[in-house]
């Protein structure tokens, strides 16, 4: 008789290994990607809200080949280049047409009229977005080994 009692608690420690095992299994890459490079604190926050919300459209690495981007036009930034359309900097010395972090920063608020980039500036707050932007401009290689050209003036 006292084995019949003993059968649920085999059973929920056989399940309770198998989630284990099947936890340890799907995490193994991501664990394994997370320790190969190290990121500044404020770029590793932003990681997590890009794959929370951004990276549907613009995909893991940032290349625009998310999931959901055959759907959307236009198409979603390629954030690998560094290249941006819209920008408030000069070219710099190397040729490098940068955009600087409040010009991210902005598109990420703000969204971007007529296309399937919506504005975050209400759901994640400033700090959020900077963090983003961080996360971001570790696709491209530019910013780490340049920097935005001077500020375009608008005065007129």
């Amino acid at each position: 008789m006292w084995r019949t009692s003993r059968k649920p608690t085999t059973l929920a420690l056989m399940l309770g290994v198998g989630i284990i095992v099947v936890w340890a299994w799907r995490s193994a890459p991501a664990l394994a990607q997370t320790g190969a490079t190290s990121l500044a604190p404020e770029a590793e926050a932003g990681k997590q809200l890009y794959m929370d919300r951004c990276q549907h459209c613009h995909g893991e690495n940032g290349d625009g080949k998310g999931v959901s981007a055959a759907v959307v036009s236009p198409k979603p930034r390629d954030f690998t280049s560094g290249i941006y359309k819209f920008r408030t900097h000069h070219e710099t010395a190397n040729g490098n047409k940068m955009a600087g972090d409040e010009d991210i920063f902005r598109s990420i608020n703000d969204g971007l009229h007529a296309t399937s980039m919506p504005a975050w500036g209400g759901f994640y707050n400033r700090q959020q977005i900077g963090q983003l932007v961080a996360y971001v401009k570790t696709f491209a290689s530019v910013f780490q080994d340049d920097k935005p050209g001077a500020a375009l003036d608008f005065s007129g």
